[in-house]
């Protein structure tokens, strides 16, 4: 057996790979060395492919954050712009819908008021006063005391 230090030390790949009871120094190192630089090629492919890997990773990261911020921002926009639209709305409704309660409360006043009512009155006095007089043309009544009335004021 080999009085190396590695060779002594329990069951590992390298261990049982290159370690043979029967060899010499310069044979052992030189075999040691080949597997180790063997080893060292298996952890740089696997490091790159690692490095690989993370690239894309940060490739793709990178190409979601830029889509996923101008969707973002496309997005803060329109709603900036209908919350502006909302508010106009909002302000333009407030306006109307006052003009209007200012109107409806003029016209309520004027037909609550006693100016109206009076005219109402008066109104309907006429209406009804001219339906008499139309019933009184009808059955001739006021031809006649038009008749009556010219006699009397032309004598």
């Amino acid at each position: 057996m080999s009085n190396h230090p590695i060779a002594g030390r329990g069951h590992g790949t390298i261990q049982e790979n290159v370690i043979r009871q029967d060899k010499p120094d310069d044979v052992f190192n030189a075999e040691l060395a080949a597997d180790m630089a063997k080893r060292t090629d298996k952890l740089l492919d696997a490091n790159i492919d690692m490095a690989v890997r993370v690239k894309q990773a940060r490739e793709f990261m990178a190409w979601s954050a830029s889509h996923i911020r101008g969707i973002w921002m496309d997005w803060m926009e329109e709603s900036s712009e209908a919350t502006k639209h909302m508010n106009q709305f909002r302000m333009a409704f407030d306006r109307e819908s006052k003009s209007i309660t200012a109107t409806a409360k003029d016209v309520s006043d004027f037909f609550n008021s006693p100016d109206y009512l009076k005219a109402h009155s008066t109104l309907s006095e006429t209406v009804t006063l001219l339906e008499r007089f139309s019933e009184l043309k009808k059955n001739g009544t006021l031809d006649a005391f038009a008749d009556f009335i010219l006699k009397v004021s032309c004598k």
